[in-house]
């Protein structure tokens, strides 16, 4: 009965007997799937699970352990930083204590000033010259020692009755010289003139000084000569009120001369540049006049104990 009524059902057409195949087909095709989908869901299942028990989300926790050790090696790293900078610091104290030098004695150099339009000279001047000057520095007061170089550039005026020497270095600073005859027979230093540039309260400062006295009286047919230091006095002209020095030393001037020479003529030396002649003559006639006096009283002592003698007797 079953197979007659499929064998109808083929000829008949595919419409009718679509539905209960439609029915019975699932049936069936669920029955069979059933074990796929089971192993499907495992296979899904257990790669899920895998990657679960494999992920090392614990691990970076084990790691973030060594880490905080590492902070503490920071810390060390940081103390000798700051011993780099105590030493850095104490550096720059090791720099302070160098004071500026104190200048050398001035070289002595040698000076002309001839007549113009002429080779012959009227003066010459030899000297080792150092110029001081005081000057602020905040609240303490300091000497600013000027130097003057033996290669200055020199400048002369001959006159019959006046003559000057300038000398000129570091561009701006000059020294002058006037000589003046006081007679027909001897002549002198009659003045000084100094212009330095020192240091002053804003930046650097020009002043000017003058020796207003006479000096190194000498005859004229004679150059002065002193070997020793001397000092001479500098002031301000008015109404200024600083003052300083000039040093000279090693010191050999003629002037008033004519003569294409350069050479000195002969020299009359400074007081105390040499001991006199006088002084140990003075002395050792003293001592003989004492050693005189002393045998006089001896022989008239013993003179008169011979004449009492004799009375005695």
């Amino acid at each position: 009965m079953m197979s007659n009524n499929f064998a109808d059902d083929k000829g008949a057409g595919l419409i009718p007997p679509g539905p209960p195949t439609l029915t019975q087909s699932p049936t069936t095709s669920t029955v069979a799937p059933s074990p796929t989908t089971n192993a499907t869901t495992a296979k899904t299942t257990t790669s899920t699970t895998s990657p679960t028990t494999t992920t090392t989300t614990t691990k970076p926790t084990t790691s973030t352990k060594p880490t905080t050790p590492t902070t503490p090696t920071t810390t060390t790293t940081t103390k000798p930083t700051t011993a780099t900078t105590k030493s850095t610091t104490t550096s720059p104290t090791t720099a302070k204590p160098t004071p500026s030098p104190t200048p050398v004695d001035p070289v002595p150099g040698r000076w002309t000033a001839n007549y113009t339009n002429t080779n012959n000279t009227c003066l010459i001047l030899k000297a080792a010259i150092q110029i001081d000057v005081p000057y602020q520095d905040g609240n303490t007061t300091k000497t600013y020692k000027i130097n003057v170089p033996p290669n200055a550039t020199a400048k002369g005026a001959c006159e019959n009755d006046d003559e000057t020497i300038t000398l000129i270095f570091d561009k701006s600073n000059t020294v002058s010289f006037t000589f003046k005859k006081t007679n027909d027979s001897k002549y002198d230093l009659d003045t000084i003139q100094v212009t330095v540039a020192v240091p002053g309260k804003n930046g650097t400062e020009v002043r000017v000084f003058e020796h207003v006295k006479k000096e190194f009286a000498t005859p004229v047919s004679n150059s002065y000569k002193c070997t020793k230091e001397q000092i001479l006095n500098l002031t301000a002209p008015l109404p200024e009120t600083y003052v300083g020095q000039l040093l000279i030393s090693h010191l050999q001037m003629q002037a008033f001369r004519n003569s294409s020479s350069t050479k000195f003529d002969e020299a009359l030396d400074c007081a105390g540049s040499e001991t006199p002649d006088v002084v140990p003559i003075a002395v050792g006639c003293a001592l003989a006049a004492l050693v005189i006096i002393v045998l006089i009283a001896y022989l008239i002592g013993r003179r008169r104990s011979q004449a009492r003698g004799y009375l005695s007797m």
